[in-house]
């Protein structure tokens, strides 16, 4: 899909049918995956298929290949992703059990102990296939894979997220484990569960923000000097509702896409290198040590913007309960403390209280309460290019002169103060005026206030 700027919206340039027999464990579609250098996607199902897509560029124009088959009989899928090989082939990297043939003694399905099996799957573009060629135990409770960015900026590789720990892959290299911190309150055969991630990725500086199924954030980096990884490094973040996604974005800011409840924005202040105690582990710690700490406020990152949701929706009624004459939705939304009850009403319409016909174009609008503790504004100030209206809101509109605003000028900023005192900024200086009446007026030095 391409996004088109002068119609708001996305458009598809190339639609490619995988499947016909509807959303079926072997029909692919649970797991995407793209090379970093967008030559290729795998898309692949929880069982048995995978395709390969190549991506090509003619005209200006995206253009995909048919599928290249990648299948692998028996086998379930748990995560997939593109690995960072800079311009080799494309590889991708998925997280396999091979649960045998069910005649097999041998077979996981007979003797109940799956294997798990971390697997690369290579691309040939000379050749125009896929190769299975590598394929790596891993432990069994293994269910999300981090891939690290490659030369310059990085090493290269792939961190496998198990239950308590994760541990750093790579061919031909040495494995790198570290436990994360887990919270206080957690009993001692409660495993954690690493549910979504996101990449901050800058010129040679990369780290990871991983979540656990409890809302714990963890910043995730590595210590490497270039393809060589001498340890991992985990720190405890902060605290928010569990997420199904996560987006940190160059600008500083993380999107939240919450599995319950609302979606947030939050703006990050602190990378947590200033915390004078931080709740840290590395790869000098045993897998299986705990390391615990306290859930807190948040301190590294605050939110910035809300935008509401309404799943997931447990119960609905639809009823007149306040007798208004449209029926109203009431839903029951969310889990656990994230739990509330919504009420969706009909729009109302807009009802015009007044028409009042402006002597000019205004170039400016403000409503001002009489007293800051009001709930309802008072007054309207209109502003024009060489003059200024003030009008008073109620069940009719009328002018007024007795506001202490100078109306021989026009008008770039009204306000009211705490104190309810309001100041009106004018081109050449500001007016304060005083709850009694008493007007102060401070002159631009410069003549013109910008």
């Amino acid at each position: 899909m391409e996004y088109k700027s002068e119609k708001e919206r996305f458009e598809i340039v190339h639609q490619e049918i995988f499947g016909k027999t509807g959303v079926r464990r072997i029909v692919p579609g649970e797991y995407l995956a793209a090379d970093p250098k967008g030559r290729a996607v795998m898309i692949g199902a929880v069982e048995k298929q995978k395709f390969v897509y190549v991506l090509n560029r003619e005209n200006n124009e995206a253009t995909i290949s048919s599928p290249l088959e990648a299948h692998k009989p028996r086998t379930i899928v748990f995560d997939m992703c593109g690995l960072d090989v800079g311009y080799s082939n494309p590889v991708f990297a998925c997280l396999e059990i091979d649960y045998g043939e069910t005649d097999s003694p041998f077979s996981a399905v007979n003797t109940g102990k799956p294997q798990k099996n971390l697997v690369l799957y290579e691309l040939d573009l000379g050749l125009n296939h896929v190769i299975r060629n590598y394929c790596e135990e891993v432990d069994v409770s293994a269910h999300l894979l981090l891939p690290i960015p490659a030369e310059p900026d990085g090493p290269g590789g792939v961190i496998v997220i198990c239950e308590n720990f994760m541990i750093y892959k790579k061919v031909d290299h040495d494995d790198r484990d570290c436990p994360f911190p887990r919270r206080n309150e957690m009993a001692q055969d409660r495993k954690l569960f690493m549910i979504s991630y996101t990449l901050h990725r800058q010129k040679q500086i990369f780290f990871f923000i991983v979540q656990s199924d409890l809302g714990d954030l963890y910043k995730v980096s590595l210590n490497f000097s270039e393809d060589e990884v001498h340890s991992l490094e985990c720190q405890y973040f902060d605290t928010i509702m569990p997420c199904n996604s996560l987006c940190l974005m160059k600008s500083g800011f993380l999107f939240a896409a919450a599995e319950f409840g609302d979606h947030f924005i939050y703006q990050v202040t602190n990378l947590g290198t200033e915390e004078t105690s931080p709740i840290k582990t590395d790869s000098s710690m045993e897998k299986d040590i705990l390391v615990p700490f306290n859930a807190r406020g948040l301190k590294n990152i605050f939110p910035v913007d809300q935008i509401k949701n309404m799943g997931s929706i447990t119960n609905m009624e639809c009823l007149d309960l306040v007798n208004e004459g449209n029926p109203q939705i009431y839903l029951t939304c969310g889990r656990g403390a994230l739990s509330n009850l919504r009420v969706v009403r009909h729009g109302l319409q807009v009802k015009q209280m007044g028409d009042s016909n402006m002597p000019d174009s205004p170039t400016g609008i403000w409503t001002l309460k009489e007293k800051f503790g009001d709930d309802f504004d008072k007054m309207m100030v209109v502003s024009f290019e060489d003059k200024t209206l003030v009008l008073e809101i109620g069940d009719t509109i009328k002018q007024l002169s007795d506001t202490g605003i100078d109306n021989s000028t026009n008008t770039i900023l009204a306000h009211l103060l705490q104190d309810d005192s309001m100041i009106q900024v004018f081109p050449k200086g500001i007016i304060h005026i005083k709850p009694e009446g008493k007007r102060n007026q401070w002159p631009s030095s410069s003549g013109v206030v910008t």
